[in-house]
């Protein structure tokens, strides 16, 4: 990594957490609450069914965390950003004056952490690294306390 910029950036990939681009925080109506399954029938998939689908499940449960994010961001509490280094990335980083997080996000059991929550703290030295979900911060108890206590200044 010596000698090699790596830049923190914005992505519309990520539907950006800041500016108009805010509102597209969503997965698609065939994403959310429709599957094959149950798409037949018309019904929107149960919690149940939702979480059995571990591809469906993380993408509902990451979108969730960057919708958290991004209204902090539409408030002015952060800036929001995601980091990626060849195949090493974190899911979101968060600016709050001259402090940044590094926030994974895991839907399944992780036991160590991600390659690129440890890549992104040799790089850019956060004040903090967060894993929401697997083993970290429950989901629930992260989406339920402000962002302001997670990215503090």
């Amino acid at each position: 990594m010596k000698g090699r910029a790596i830049t923190i950036r914005s992505s519309a990939r990520r539907r950006q957490m800041t500016g108009d681009a805010r509102r597209h925080v969503y997965m698609g109506e065939e994403d959310i609450g429709r599957k094959k399954d149950a798409a037949a029938s018309g019904r929107p998939l149960t919690l149940k069914e939702a979480r059995r689908d571990g591809a469906f499940w993380g993408r509902v449960v990451e979108s969730a965390v960057g919708a958290h994010l991004a209204n902090a961001a539409a408030a002015g509490v952060c800036a929001g950003y995601y980091w990626r280094d060849r195949d090493r990335e974190v899911d979101f980083v968060a600016r709050a004056g001259q402090t940044l997080t590094a926030i994974g996000v895991k839907s399944g059991r992780a036991r160590d952490v991600p390659p690129g929550l440890a890549a992104f703290a040799e790089a850019h030295r956060p004040k903090r690294k967060l894993l929401v979900g697997g083993d970290g911060i429950p989901l629930e108890e992260f989406l339920s306390r402000p962002v302001q206590h997670w990215v503090r200044k």
